[in-house]
């Protein structure tokens, strides 16, 4: 008896549809579409090739941000279309629009057990530590690290100018992207929440003393 899925434009829309238009060939392949018929849609130009395996909708609406964006995301997919990669540090930073700060490369972080065949599309840094769903957002259908889990990253590798980390910091503060609270209860290290204090320190910020 054969088991193969009945390819649903539906379905395949919904998920292009959470992800600005844009899907991988491992995720049209679990709604059915195989790997001829893929070849198919994009021969008739209705799937936009935008790198290898990785597609967009020729008619959605224009992204919000550029390509290399999603295809950073998708790229770093498991072979079941389950996201492995969110976004941090200073692309993080760049993407909350927290600071002037432009990053030459995309910020992607990965499981420790990330393994890839290829080389990661355009200029992408991959750090590999843990970050759980609690530490990330999605935004303009990507995953990106919250403001303080952006912070406090920013504050322990030292991967970009202080400065920027500071006014990052700032302007979470005034927009109540970062909150009193949110550093209260932050599971931080006693290196992490020093370093936290002393950026606190430098802005100016009085409640300080209140982070543990």
């Amino acid at each position: 008896m054969s088991t193969q899925i009945t390819p649903i434009f539906d379905k395949l829309y919904a998920l292009a549809e959470g992800q600005q238009g844009y899907f991988a060939a491992s995720q049209a392949k679990q709604l059915g579409y195989s790997r001829q018929l893929q070849s198919y849609y994009v021969s008739t130009g209705e799937w936009v090739r935008k790198a290898r395996g990785i597609f967009r909708l020729k008619y959605f609406p224009p992204a919000p941000l550029p390509d290399g964006f999603y295809v950073t995301y998708l790229w770093a997919l498991d072979r079941n279309g389950q996201p492995e990669g969110v976004f941090g540090y200073g692309t993080a930073l760049y993407l909350h629009k927290l600071s002037t700060y432009v990053p030459p490369v995309l910020d992607l972080v990965v499981p420790k057990h990330f393994r890839r065949h290829s080389e990661p599309p355009g200029q992408t840094e991959l750090r590999k530590h843990k970050i759980d769903k609690s530490d990330y957002q999605i935004i303009s259908g990507l995953p990106i690290t919250k403001p303080l889990r952006t912070i406090i990253d920013l504050l322990d590798s030292k991967s970009i100018d202080y400065d920027y980390v500071l006014d990052g910091l700032k302007t979470a503060l005034e927009q109540f992207s970062i909150t009193l609270k949110q550093m209260r209860q932050a599971n931080l290290t006693v290196a992490q929440s020093d370093r936290l204090k002393l950026a606190l320190e430098r802005i100016g910020y009085d409640r300080r003393d209140e982070i543990r």
